[in-house]
């Protein structure tokens, strides 16, 4: 993963395993872990109304079974998420 990143030249590298990626390895080749749910949640801070497009195409894409809004926040908190559902609450009902 950090080959990959470093070949894309990318800013962070996105994980749930940041135990694995320590600050000090990362910083050498001008990188940082970032866990998915602050990396959604800056996305989200700096783009609102584009991720709550995505997050509604996403959403929909679900078909088996179908999600609710409710249902859907519900799954992104199950999946380590939780500072992303608590800043979409406001607007779950453009999900």
């Amino acid at each position: 993963m950090v080959a990959a990143a470093i070949e894309a030249e990318a800013e962070a590298v996105v994980t749930f395993n940041l135990r694995d990626f320590p600050r000090e390895v990362l910083k050498a080749y001008g990188l940082r872990a970032v866990h998915p749910d602050a990396f959604v949640v800056s996305l989200y801070e700096a783009h609102p109304d584009l991720v709550m497009q995505v997050m509604h195409a996403h959403r929909g894409s679900l078909r088996r079974p179908p999600k609710s809004p409710e249902e859907y926040l519900a799954v992104l908190a199950r999946g380590g998420l939780t500072q992303t559902v608590a800043a979409l609450r406001g607007r779950q009902d453009e999900l």
